[in-house]
């Protein structure tokens, strides 16, 4: 239909990829497993890509309590490398 590949692309898809951070571990969480076979796809097949993360910030107590069992479920949904910095 188009001159070439990913010509025909909607403006709504960010194309972003996400780690799973709040997805209670189980079906949804799969989409890890996914992540990691497109980047491999990617990298087989020369296709750009940035990984570039994620940035989680809280503001408060709360929201640092918060923070905490999000890592425990990225963790448990087998997300690596997770880092808290405290920079109050």
């Amino acid at each position: 239909m188009e001159s070439g590949p990913g010509k025909y692309h909607s403006g709504w898809n960010s194309s972003v990829r996400h780690c799973g951070l709040e997805y209670k571990p189980g079906l949804k969480a799969m989409a890890i497993g996914k992540i990691r076979e497109m980047t491999n796809f990617c990298q087989e097949h020369a296709i750009i890509q940035e990984i570039c993360g994620i940035v989680v910030i809280a503001s408060n107590q709360q929201q640092e309590e918060t923070l905490l069992v999000l890592a425990k479920i990225g963790e448990a949904n087998g997300l690596q490398g997770l880092k808290f910095s405290n920079n109050a």
